[in-house]
């Protein structure tokens, strides 16, 4: 999702902008391990522009690991790097031997790679771009504050910063600007001429309204003791209207949706909570409480709805409100990875190692009973071995 927003919105912009200046293009990915990212934008740029002039890219990966950065610059990945790549990118920009794909010369050297240390000034001025993914969860709140700060004082105007899906918070990167694209939230430094349309959503928190719990019920249910034809033909026009309205809201068409959930939220209990995640993604946090509380007043033992209050709480820094809610959904099901993984992170913002230890072990547990390429539900998108390995990376540093 992060990378097709990439592709077709933020670097064609990117590459826009860079057409009436003599700068290169200038890319940093902060904290990248053994390079793939950064490797990964310089072949989608290749794409874009056909012909790479001399001194057009200015690519930089940097960590604060040397092993890491070795194996950067060696380029070699196994195959399971490759998930999801098109056999077509493979074939054209690699090369295979020795059980290991090798990048080609051509785009390591357009690669640089360098010592970095996210607690010290960054070395780099006027960058286009910082991917800056999936590490700001080892942070907390105080430090993130003041990486922020230096992600915007080394970014141009209008330069872009892009975090990790689940490290989105409004509170902590209140310097920059939201915007939406392709289904990807990116921070962007304020300027005068933001090319992206304003008009469009800022959500906070991005969900997967096809997957759905099914609320806890009693054994035992009462039969539909009425079998008047007006009732019948009132509830199928309520649920389909609600699937109209589903689908709006999956075209972030929040306005249509909208107004189709006002006739039927008498009728329809989801429809409540289809409001609830409208209000979020505008960013009413207030009005997305609201309606995640008269939902589950209906549905008290709903783990959806409890989890998106969860994520509420946990992006307006309501941190105790927000564990309380999370608990509930592992009580609900204890096998809820999303549940137990947002657990240990405020564990972790609060210093509880131990709670923290805990959780993710839990998490640990169900990741490893499923298969590796499985889609982790509420997790947009992230498969089953890519959060098992960020878990561990996480208990690592718990020991």
């Amino acid at each position: 999702m992060q990378f097709q927003a990439l592709q077709e919105v933020v670097l064609p912009q990117i590459i826009e902008y860079h057409k009436t200046t003599n700068k290169p293009i200038s890319i940093l990915s902060a904290a990248c391990s053994t390079g793939e990212e950064i490797y990964s934008i310089s072949i989608i740029l290749q794409e874009l522009l056909a012909v790479v002039k001399p001194g057009q890219l200015k690519l930089i990966g940097g960590d604060i690991n040397g092993t890491s950065l070795a194996k950067a610059r060696k380029a070699s990945y196994s195959k399971w790097s490759f998930r999801g790549v098109a056999p077509s990118v493979i074939n054209k920009y690699f090369s295979h031997h020795d059980d290991q794909y090798h990048l080609s010369e051509k785009v390591k050297n357009m690669v640089q790679f360098q010592y970095l240390n996210l607690a010290e000034p960054f070395p780099f001025v006027d960058l286009d771009l910082i991917l800056l993914r999936n590490v700001l969860i080892y942070f907390n709140n105080s430090f993130i504050e003041k990486l922020a700060t230096r992600c915007f004082s080394t970014l141009r105007d209008g330069g872009w910063l892009l975090v990790g899906t689940s490290e989105l918070n409004r509170q902590n990167f209140r310097l920059f600007e939201e915007q939406y694209a392709k289904d990807a939230v990116f921070y962007r430094k304020k300027t005068t001429d933001l090319t992206l349309s304003e008009q469009k959503p800022k959500p906070v928190i991005n969900f997967e309204p096809k997957y759905q719990y099914k609320p806890i019920s009693n054994t035992f249910t009462s039969p539909l003791t009425t079998s008047s034809s007006k009732i019948n033909i009132e509830e199928k026009s309520s649920k389909e209207t609600y699937k109209v309205a589903l689908q709006h809201f999956e075209k972030h068409e929040f306005a249509q949706a909208e107004n189709l959930l006002n006739k039927i939220l008498d009728k329809e209990t989801l429809a409540l909570l289809l409001m609830a995640k409208i209000a979020a993604n505008r960013g009413n946090i207030n009005e997305s409480e609201r309606f995640c509380r008269l939902y589950l007043n209906k549905e008290p033992n709903n783990l959806e709805g409890h989890y998106l209050i969860g994520l509420i709480y946990q992006t307006d820094n309501k941190f105790n409100k927000a564990a309380e809610e999370l608990r509930y959904t592992v009580l609900l099901d204890n096998n809820f990875v999303m549940g137990h993984w947002n657990l240990a992170l405020i564990y972790q913002k609060n210093d509880e190692k131990q709670a923290a230890k805990r959780h993710l072990l839990q998490a640990k547990r169900i990741l490893n009973n499923h298969p590796r390429e499985a889609i982790i539900p509420f997790s947009e998108g992230q498969q089953a071995a890519r959060i098992l390995q960020i878990v561990e990376e996480m208990l690592s540093r718990l020991r």
